[in-house]
């Protein structure tokens, strides 16, 4: 791999499908480059590759049965954070930040250099400021959002559920934007607690329509992913089939003037795969909406 993918401060963004995956290329190399690195992900292969070993020259059946459940946990924990790391390396590559202190502070991350990320960022500091002043403060809210990504994927942190939502608090107090909503409502979800998750995905559903009715052809497709992925999290983590066909129903209407674009066709195949997981009759909808 280059140098200059390693120390580029300009990071490439891109879209990406429900199903994480990064339609530029650009962004699929360098996320890849700084997953092949990460020292985490490195230990814990290192730990499977010994188990492996350790299993193949075992004596004892009984010993050699207790590595191989050892090794089928260690192996889950691996895919678990592998998926985790991937996704915190996409969002933070989405964040198309224009700052320098920023940008620093993105490439820190991508590095997986997290104590030297902390260092810079002074969650006390930034929470006296936000009562010190009346006006949001973008850069704050985006330092804030950065330190959260980085204690959410240091999964050998005791308190890394509660530190990460501190520090979501914190940003949201700063200014309380798209991405930060999102990004907490998404952090939320995967914890379960989908009663705090709920307002702030509708939160930013309605931001993302606010913004859509200035500039539909700009903003439209993001309101139509937005209710996809929300359709998902009322058919899946907060069931309710009415909240999630009433979503996805009104993102196929979204995202079908748009569908020459790929990733949007690969949208419109979630959302077409939400309504079989709801039960509907995916003919009779077609011919019902005039969708040839």
């Amino acid at each position: 791999m280059e140098n200059h993918i390693q120390d580029s401060k300009n990071i490439v963004t891109g879209h990406i499908d429900a199903q994480g995956n990064v339609i530029v290329g650009d962004v699929q190399q360098t996320v890849n480059y700084y997953l092949s690195i990460n020292k985490d992900l490195e230990e814990l292969k290192a730990k499977i590759e010994k188990l492996e070993k350790e299993i193949k020259e075992a004596d004892s059946p009984k010993f050699k049965a207790y590595l191989q459940k050892e090794l089928f946990e260690q192996k889950e924990t691996y895919q678990k954070q592998f998926k985790a790391i991937e996704q915190a390396y996409y969002d933070v590559m989405k964040f198309n930040f224009t700052d320098e202190e920023l940008k620093e502070l993105q490439l820190l991350f991508l590095k997986g250099e997290h104590e030297e990320i902390r260092k810079k960022v002074n969650p006390v500091a930034i929470a006296h400021n936000i009562e010190m002043r009346e006006k949001a403060n973008e850069q704050d809210a985006y330092k804030m959002l950065v330190l959260a990504k980085s204690m959410a994927i240091q999964f050998d942190n005791p308190n890394r559920f509660e530190k990460t939502v501190e520090y979501y608090e914190i940003s949201l107090q700063a200014e309380r934007n798209l991405t930060n909503i999102f990004a907490f409502a998404h952090f939320l979800q995967e914890h379960n607690k989908n009663n705090k998750a709920t307002p702030l995905y509708e939160e930013a559903l309605a931001i993302r329509r606010q913004l859509a009715e200035v500039n539909p052809q700009t903003y439209l497709p993001d309101v139509g992913m937005t209710q996809i992925n929300m359709a998902i999290f009322y058919l899946q983590s907060k069931p309710d089939k009415a909240r999630s066909f009433e979503l996805v129903d009104a993102a196929i209407m979204n995202l079908l003037p748009f569908q020459q674009l790929g990733y949007i066709q690969n949208y419109l195949k979630v959302a077409f795969q939400i309504l079989e997981a709801l039960g509907v009759d995916i003919e009779a909808y077609l011919k019902e909406k005039g969708i040839g």
